[in-house]
């Protein structure tokens, strides 16, 4: 697994949309087959001001917490993009993909996602952006839930410039979200964080 997790952290820049993975996968969130893979653009930056790129997600952040989404930043979105479209996954899932959060349609000019974003099929703090399923089955952000007694995962934060919107309704699953990003997206960026569960 540890080298699994340096080449993952080797392509931290690069979105793979077809290839991202999770806790523990069902056959409803497999991936589409459509990746969508593009290079980063200089100076667009997600980061987190309650961990730094590569670092444990503080517990209030995962299900052992307050399992509430952590607040994000938005720097450098690149000219051409229309929208923001983020997918959070767990590449270490024993199962196959498994995804935490996916939430598209979130305006291009938008700097700051709050903490705590509501589980709702829509966020109208956000321009309305959308929310889809994750894997747990419910809308919204659930956060990170590891086997115990596995080594820290690492769950990816990634973000899409898109151009236009993504014409997907709310409560979406991972393939269907991939698909729509398919031949859209402009720009990609990535945060990293781990976690492992003693118990």
């Amino acid at each position: 697994m540890p080298g699994r997790r340096r080449f993952l952290r080797a392509c931290g820049g690069v979105a793979v949309g077809g290839a991202l993975a999770g806790c523990t996968g069902d056959g409803s969130d497999e991936p589409s087959g459509n990746a969508t893979t593009v290079s980063p653009s200089p100076g667009f930056v997600l980061r987190s001001p309650a961990f730094a790129d590569g670092e444990a997600i503080p517990r209030k952040y995962t299900a052992d917490g307050d399992d509430v989404s952590p607040p994000l930043e938005i720097e450098g979105v690149p000219n051409g993009a229309d929208t923001l479209t983020l997918i959070v996954d767990d590449p270490d899932a024993p199962d196959g993909p498994f995804y935490h959060w996916l939430c598209w349609n979130v305006p291009a000019d938008t700097t700051r996602i709050p903490e705590g974003v509501t589980q709702a099929r829509r966020i109208p703090d956000l321009g309305d952006a959308r929310q889809g399923t994750n894997g747990f089955g419910e809308l919204g952000y659930r956060g990170p839930r590891p086997p115990a007694g596995d080594d820290p995962h690492t769950y990816r934060f990634t973000l899409y410039a898109v151009s236009g919107s993504l014409n997907v309704q709310a409560g979406a699953r991972y393939p269907t979200v991939d698909d729509a990003l398919s031949g859209s997206v402009v720009a990609s960026t990535r945060l990293t964080g781990e976690y492992g569960r003693e118990e």
